[in-house]
């Protein structure tokens, strides 16, 4: 998109209270999205422990930050790919308690991508080696790729 966006949704503690990632977002209006490695899976999850508001959870977890360059929050090292975002917009989906969450969409200001991960203006999805999230602790590594090429015009 023009600009360039992405989306992240960030659900309510059990308790139905902000998470600090939410809380942070709207104070500073910016954000980093860190694209996870296989290689720091542990350490993303050790992450999403419930410490104490104002606990640094990468120092915590072994993860080294690393300052940005358009936006205050911090990268981290460790991954292959930092996105730094300013806050678009963001939207409530539920009542604001227990199980709502919030949708931030996020203006990328800046894109880091690690040597190993680019060739020729491409990102090398094989040495990326991203996981996904898929539902409560099931996540998901990369199986066979493919690629369609998109056609000229539709079939009759």
């Amino acid at each position: 998109s023009n600009p360039p966006c992405l989306m992240i949704s960030v659900t309510r503690r059990g308790d139905g209270t902000k998470k600090d990632t939410l809380l942070n977002i709207e104070q500073t209006r910016e954000f980093v999205v860190n694209i996870v490695s296989q290689a720091m899976a542990g350490a993303m999850n050790q992450c999403s422990a419930d410490y104490p508001h104002g606990v640094d959870e990468m120092s915590q977890v072994g993860l080294t930050p690393l300052p940005s360059v358009r936006v205050k929050p911090l990268r981290v090292v460790e991954s292959p790919v930092h996105l730094e975002c300013e806050l678009h917009s963001q939207l409530e989906i539920g009542d604001g308690k227990v199980g709502s969450s919030v949708v931030i969409i996020g203006r990328i200001v800046q894109v880091h991508v690690r040597e190993d991960a680019y060739d020729q203006g491409r990102i090398k999805i094989e040495a990326l080696q991203p996981i996904s999230r898929l539902a409560g602790a099931s996540y998901a590594t990369l199986g066979n790729i493919f690629e369609l090429t998109r056609p000229s015009h539709p079939q009759a």
